[in-house]
């Protein structure tokens, strides 16, 4: 069905967002426990693309601690107090300096992320330019919107994960990914509409 297929394709291409690496002032991790975000950032890290790591989050917003899936607590075993602790560690086991690293603790949802990692840098007096975002591939989109809110004057390259078992290509043929997907596109617009209408100066919706 013709017609299916370029719904699908309209839909990986807007959930799926991903820039080509570039030289950047700081790279911004979006937080989960997922381990590849850490593992992306310091090879991004390594490659010389920028000179520090910014990591967000404490845990997730319907936890009361930070949970890991399987297979990481057995790669990386250990007490975690936040996502933004967990994926440091991961970091610096990857060769980034501890004082490369910078880290929000208290972030519980995308937003926030990007808000707070905003008011850390400000405090340090710290603007970026330009920086590199690191996201979980379904969740680039969603991520990069709430980011670049937050940061109006600074140019993104996104720069997700790479997960073979959950890409583009996977999505439409999986029912949990599938899922996974929805939900993001709608996210996409019902948890972002109040935040885009003030950037763009608009009304109130009625």
């Amino acid at each position: 069905m013709p017609e299916i297929d370029r719904l699908i394709q309209d839909i990986t291409q807007f959930i799926f967002l991903e820039d080509k690496p570039i030289p950047a002032d700081i790279i911004l991790v979006a937080g989960s426990s997922d381990s590849l975000l850490a593992l992306r950032a310091a090879e991004l890290y390594r490659a010389g693309l920028a000179p520090r790591i910014l990591v967000s989050g404490r845990y997730a917003a319907v936890s009361e601690a930070l949970v890991l899936n399987p297979r990481d607590a057995e790669r990386y075993p250990g007490t975690y107090p936040t996502e933004a602790a967990f994926l440091s560690a991961i970091m610096e086991s990857q060769g980034v300096p501890p004082g490369a690293i910078l880290k929000e603790n208290q972030a519980r949802r995308t937003q926030q992320n990007a808000i707070f990692s905003r008011q850390l840098l400000e405090a340090q007096g710290i603007t970026p330019r330009t920086a590199i975002l690191v996201s979980k591939p379904a969740h680039a989109r969603r991520a990069y919107t709430y980011y670049q809110i937050a940061f109006p004057g600074t140019h993104f390259a996104v720069c997700p994960t790479q997960d073979p078992d959950f890409t583009r290509h996977s999505w439409p043929h999986n029912p949990q990914q599938f899922a996974r997907v929805m939900r993001e596109l709608a996210k996409c617009g019902n948890q972002t509409v109040e935040d885009l209408r003030q950037a763009l100066g608009l009304p109130p919706l009625s």
